[in-house]
């Protein structure tokens, strides 16, 4: 059976986990301390904006496959059915929610987990468990790294571009064009780390959510992925198909965390 080598990969982290983690605490430090005010006037905001709790935590895949609770702010009423992956305009979400989330101050939370050391600011975005099963045992790569907070594949914004799905295409357009872009513009970003790529990154992360204010100077990876990608679909693919479940979790068995339904 072919067995991903995960080894170099792991290797290239350890070798700047250093530098990484001070930079996580040498920037995250101050940003948390000064997003408290702003974190005070979020809960406030979501306490009036609907019934529920102030947080919503999250499964995601975390560090070597290991699964773990995010928290995020809550933007979406709760006891509404919908959709996994969330698109503009998804009815569920509250006007808070809109502005919340346009600005990205739902995420504020996760600068707590970033302080922690359970996630990093520059990285790979943390996946839901239940896309993990799409992924190809190449793919699998990006769990040799923690979450993080921010990361090559988020300067697009995802829930515009799904937008004009509708619900029934939303999750299988997520997951025939997003997962695999964002995917091989997060594995380009690890084998090609610097620490000034991550402070370029936290640059551009902070300039896309300025209102009104596009980078234009320079096409994201992802969007350069999504592009590639979308010219090599042969016509009509519904969505990417599925992975052999028994096979994946036969080349992740390092993580020991990751676990896929029978089939």
């Amino acid at each position: 059976m072919t067995q991903i080598d995960y080894t170099q990969m792991v290797l290239t982290y350890h070798k700047s986990r250093v530098k990484k983690r001070a930079l996580d605490l040498v920037v995250g430090v101050p940003l948390l301390l000064v997003s408290l005010p702003v974190q005070a006037l979020v809960v406030i905001l979501v306490r009036l904006s609907s019934k529920g709790p102030i947080l919503h935590r999250a499964t995601r895949v975390g560090l070597e496959g290991h699964q773990f609770t995010m928290f995020k702010f809550r933007t979406m009423r709760i006891g509404m059915a919908g959709t996994l992956v969330t698109a503009s305009g998804d009815p569920r979400i509250t006007r808070i929610g809109h502005h919340l989330r346009s600005l990205k101050l739902d995420e504020l939370p996760q600068l707590f987990q970033v302080v922690s050391g359970t996630m990093s600011l520059v990285g790979r975005r943390p996946e839901d468990p239940q896309h993990i099963v799409h992924y190809t045992l190449e793919q699998t790569k990006v769990f040799a790294v923690p979450p993080s907070l921010t990361g090559p594949a988020v300067v697009v914004d995802e829930e515009k571009v799904l937008s004009g799905c509708t619900s029934e295409e939303i999750e299988s357009t997520y997951i025939r064009d997003f997962v695999p872009a964002k995917v091989q513009t997060n594995l380009d970003y690890l084998e090609n780390w610097t620490l000034r790529t991550d402070l370029n990154i936290l640059f551009e992360t902070a300039v896309s959510l300025i209102p009104g204010l596009d980078i234009k100077w320079k096409k994201s990876g992802v969007t350069k992925q999504l592009d590639a990608h979308e010219r090599s679909l042969p016509l009509g693919l519904p969505f990417a198909p599925q992975q052999d479940y028994g096979t994946l979790n036969a080349n992740v068995q390092m993580f020991g965390a990751l676990e896929f339904p029978e089939q």
